[in-house]
């Protein structure tokens, strides 16, 4: 798909400026895309995130916000020259495998895996309670990220004693 030229956000922020962005998330996945306006369209029909914020020259995305709940996630360009290009690489140049993988917490999981197979993505792991008690599936947007979206996290009934993690080491 080609992508299109878009007229920037008026959150548009000037480069070295900071936003003023609450941010819930303290801890924000990066992705990148080869066609990032695409995918931020497809991530919002097929997922239902928001768009915060994109900063962008002409299909170049430099900077993209997109949010889901509390959640957020960040994603720009692949191959865009920056300093990125020598530490990442996409899931097609890795055989689709994957280091990491979002998850997503959603309110229906059920709809939402409808709407996700509706908009094409990937299933690799079908909607089921996994292992762990949980009701989740895992797919693969549209250049090959992997996704994992579920219900609410069940709480533990006794949270771990950090000073016998020492021992495993």
């Amino acid at each position: 798909m080609a992508s299109r030229d878009r007229s920037i956000s008026s959150r548009h922020v000037e480069p070295g400026r900071a936003a003023n962005v609450s941010t819930v998330s303290t801890i924000i996945p990066w992705l990148r895309y080869r066609n990032a306006f695409v995918a931020i369209d497809w991530l919002c029909s097929a997922f239902g995130f928001q768009p915060q914020f994109i900063q962008a020259e002409g299909h170049t995305v430099h900077h993209a916000r997109l949010t889901c709940g509390d959640g957020m996630v960040m994603l720009g360009s692949a191959d865009d020259g920056t300093e990125s290009d020598r530490h990442m690489l996409q899931p097609d140049e890795t055989g689709g495998r994957e280091t990491q993988s979002c998850f997503v917490v959603v309110d229906d999981v059920d709809a939402h895996y409808a709407q996700a197979v509706d908009a094409g993505a990937e299933v690799v792991i079908p909607l089921s309670v996994q292992e762990h008690g949980m009701r989740s599936y895992a797919c693969r947007d549209i250049e090959g990220h992997l996704w994992w979206f579920g219900c609410a996290i069940p709480r533990l009934e006794v949270a771990p004693a950090m000073h016998r993690f020492g021992a495993l080491h």
